[in-house]
């Protein structure tokens, strides 16, 4: 990667890598990647945008990114490198095709307290994702419980499993009508 950023030389100044990094904001790169936010699991600091087990978090006021499920992180110009297995040069002109792009500002609702509590039981467990390969949810059951995927994909697919809040699990508790008590 250093001998791509030292090749830029002929054909993008320094100062211009710079005005880009200002100008392009990582959640423009993950909208443009058909990303979507994550409004319930995001805050105004730390942006969670999901692309099918994908998960890319954007912090530092859209200026940095990190996987939560690898090691990778940098900036905008990463941002592009990881999500489409560029060098630095190619990800540079894609970071340029960006410049004015409008990204699409989550609306935030302020943190209540009683947030949820006018939902049925019902209403609550069906508003929580299922887990997915890599979601804490799984990789909990399935790294430290041991239970194997295709048990993880069948209790899923009963709908028998949800993400709660903060990483935990929710299992449901059903009635002899398979509606959920508890």
């Amino acid at each position: 990667m250093e001998a791509d950023r030292s090749a830029i030389g002929s054909k993008m100044k320094r100062r211009e890598i710079e005005e880009l990094r200002e100008q392009v904001s990582c959640a423009a790169v993950l909208e443009q990647a058909r990303f979507a936010i994550d409004i319930k699991e995001s805050t105004r600091r730390a942006v969670k945008f999901r692309r099918g087990g994908e998960i890319v978090i954007v912090a530092h006021e859209g200026r940095g990114w990190f996987d939560p499920l690898s090691d990778a992180k940098g900036d905008v110009f990463g941002l592009v490198e990881h999500l489409d297995h560029v060098g630095f040069l190619e990800g540079a002109d894609r970071v340029a095709d960006l410049v004015g792009f409008e990204i699409t500002e989550p609306e935030w609702q302020p943190a209540s307290r009683d947030r949820g509590c006018n939902l049925s039981l019902v209403e609550r467990w069906q508003a929580r994702r299922s887990p997915w390969p890599g979601s804490s949810t799984w990789r909990y059951l399935n790294g430290e419980r041991r239970l194997p995927p295709p048990i993880l994909c069948e209790a899923i697919k009963a709908g028998l499993l949800r993400e709660g809040p903060r990483g935990s699990i929710w299992a449901a508790h059903t009635d002899n009508a398979g509606v959920v008590t508890g």
